[in-house]
């Protein structure tokens, strides 16, 4: 079984730039490039006319949402800061689940079948990453008088505030 690590896309400047888009008095305190644990896998759908496409899927170990991406690109043998198998927030998501989760979110995603057609759209698993490591910042700073911690996907750019 393999690990996988993703590469780092979005640097601190440009996830500092991002949150700053939607709060433009966001100012920054601390931040920190984490690693959070996924499982990853690789489909190949038939689609009509004899064509077929790869679909990457990640699984998200610690709340089980699986989500269709774009292919990853991986880093070099590098050995994450912070990561720890051990973790106890990591729940009790099994590799098996997340496959089945990660067939679901293809399924979900593949263009609609003819009417007409009677069977199902063959799907095979090409590669299942027990683990990938997805890295994003962690941004704590403030915004209009408010401790706010931010969550940055370093691979795409998405946000999201951390209510808690």
């Amino acid at each position: 079984m393999t690990e996988v690590v993703l590469e780092t896309m979005i640097g601190e400047s440009d996830a500092q730039r991002l949150v700053r888009t939607k709060a433009p008095s966001f100012r920054l305190v601390r931040s920190e490039l984490t690693y959070r644990p996924y499982s990853g896998f690789v489909h190949r759908l038939d689609l009509p006319r004899g064509r077929s496409r790869r679909v990457h899927t990640l699984v998200d170990r610690f709340n089980g949402k699986a989500s269709v991406t774009g292919p990853w690109q991986t880093a070099a043998a590098l050995d994450p800061r912070g990561r720890r198998l051990d973790e106890p927030q990591w729940g009790s998501l099994s590799f098996a689940e997340a496959r089945r989760r990660a067939l679901k979110a293809v399924a979900a995603a593949a263009p609609p079948l003819q009417p007409r057609a009677a069977s199902p759209r063959p799907v095979d698993e090409r590669l299942g990453h027990p683990t990938v490591w997805k890295p994003g910042w962690v941004l704590d700073g403030v915004v209009g008088g408010r401790d706010v911690r931010i969550f940055v996907d370093a691979v795409d750019g998405h946000s999201v505030v951390d209510d808690d």
